[in-house]
């Protein structure tokens, strides 16, 4: 019976270490990537509001929140405008994460620049925790389907990109 109660003080113990460090990590993660396409900012904007620019995020519902089986949570589209495309992600698998995410074109020196930015809310104690190890295998994520968003955007164009000569929140007729 002794070794029994040590065993359950040392696990109180352990809990109660891991709650008080818990309390003390971020609560807040942001991260940001940014890959630049080789076309005019209105083309570039254009294709990123089309429907099917959405068809790789197949694991997440878009502009619903009612879920089905596979999927790993939903986004909802809350701001749309010339320059910034700004959304909730809320993560459903493995455990609830929500985020703002937002997307700024900005013209470059190639064509255009799609820059991600995701802000997530951490929950106590456990998403805290998810915190710490998150960041890298998001961003790399984040990377990931930028480069995907690319090379999609890219493989429509028929004619080689004109230089943008027009500034970034005015959009030619």
């Amino acid at each position: 019976m002794r070794v029994f109660k040590k065993l359950l003080l040392v696990l109180m113990a352990f809990v109660a270490t891991l709650l008080v460090i818990g309390w003390f990590l971020p609560e807040t993660s942001t991260l940001e990537v940014s890959t630049e396409v080789n076309q005019g900012l209105a083309e570039t904007r254009a294709e990123f509001s089309d429907s099917g620019m959405w068809t790789m995020m197949k694991r997440y519902r878009i502009g619903d929140s009612s879920m089905r089986d596979g999927q790993l949570g939903f986004f909802i589209p809350t701001t749309d405008s010339l320059q910034v495309y700004r959304g909730l992600l809320v993560t459903k698998v493995p455990a609830e994460l929500r985020s703002t995410e937002e997307f700024r074109f900005d013209t470059s020196a190639s064509g255009s620049k799609i820059t991600w930015t995701s802000k997530s809310i951490l929950t106590y104690p456990l998403g805290r925790y998810w915190g710490l190890f998150m960041p890298d295998s998001r961003r790399n994520t984040m990377k990931n389907q930028l480069d995907s968003m690319r090379v999609f955007m890219e493989s429509a164009l028929n004619e080689p990109p004109q230089p943008v000569d027009f500034s970034a929140t005015t959009q030619p007729d």
